[in-house]
Parts: structure tokens; C-alpha cells; sequence
């Protein structure tokens, strides 16, 4: 008797426990979902940098001597910052494969981009002597040499 008792208590221990870890698993899935949202509303709900990705979409961004210095390259700083992040949290495995695929069109269109690469060469020569121990916009370059 005190045997069936025990067993008894040790499947309802079992039974809770394996209900606790989904709850966990489920509660950990839609925090990334909520996160993922948040981060995509951050990215659409700055019409500027929408404005700028549209024209980095379109082709019609052109990077010349104008922009160095100007509020488009705050913009533009600010939105490959963004992307950025996006990446070192995937390299770092903080964003699964899924999350990161949430960006994959942005990001392709953006390192894909003649005027963006014409931007990293010109940030490159900018922070020459800087001795910058990881380059501007690392991930990204990286990323644009996968693709390219």
C-alpha cells in the first residue's frame, strides 16, 4: 500500500513537472514572438528609416558626396544599425534561424545594394586610422559578402 502511495506521488510529481516545462516553453515562445513584433513595429513605425529601406528597395538611394554629414546619414546610420543588431543576435544564437528569417527580406535588399556597399567602402576609408577593433557595420559586411 504505502508502495502504490509512493508511486502514485512520484508519477503526479513527474506529471506537473512535464506541464511546468511546457508552460515555460510556451510563455519563452511568445516572448520572441512579442520581441520580434516589437522589433519589426520599431523598424515600420520610423517613417523615416521606412522611407530610406523603400529607397534602398526600389534602387532609387544614391550615395554621393552629399550624404556624409547630413541628417539622410543619420537615417541611414540609425537603419543599418538596426540590421546590425538583427544580425549579431544571430550570430551570437540569441535569434534562432526563424527569428532571423523574419528580417531576410530587408536584410538581403540591403546588403545586396551597390550604393550601401559604395557606403561601407566610404566608412571603411573614413575609420582607417581609427584602429577600430571591429569595423563598422561588421555583421553586415559580412552577411553582403555571403550574398554577393
Amino acid at each position: 500500500m504505502l508502495e502504490n502511495l509512493q508511486l502514485l506521488a512520484n508519477i503526479s510529481t513527474t506529471i506537473a513537472v512535464v506541464i511546468a516545462v511546457f508552460q515555460l516553453y510556451k510563455q519563452n515562445k511568445q516572448r520572441r514572438i512579442d520581441y520580434l513584433l516589437r522589433l519589426h513595429e520599431f523598424l515600420i513605425s520610423n517613417r523615416e528609416m521606412e522611407e530610406l529601406f523603400y529607397q534602398i528597395d526600389h534602387e532609387t538611394f544614391k550615395f554621393n558626396k552629399k550624404i556624409p554629414g547630413s541628417k539622410k546619414e543619420i537615417i541611414l546610420d540609425r537603419l543599418l544599425g538596426f540590421f546590425e543588431t538583427i544580425c549579431r543576435l544571430e550570430k551570437e544564437g540569441l535569434f534562432t534561424k526563424s527569428d532571423f528569417s523574419f528580417f531576410e527580406y530587408e536584410l538581403l535588399r540591403i546588403v545586396k545594394n551597390t550604393e550601401i556597399r559604395k557606403y561601407f567602402d566610404y566608412l571603411e576609408k573614413e575609420t582607417s586610422g581609427d584602429k577600430i577593433t571591429v569595423p563598422l557595420f561588421n555583421e553586415l559586411k559580412n552577411l553582403q559578402k555571403k550574398y554577393i
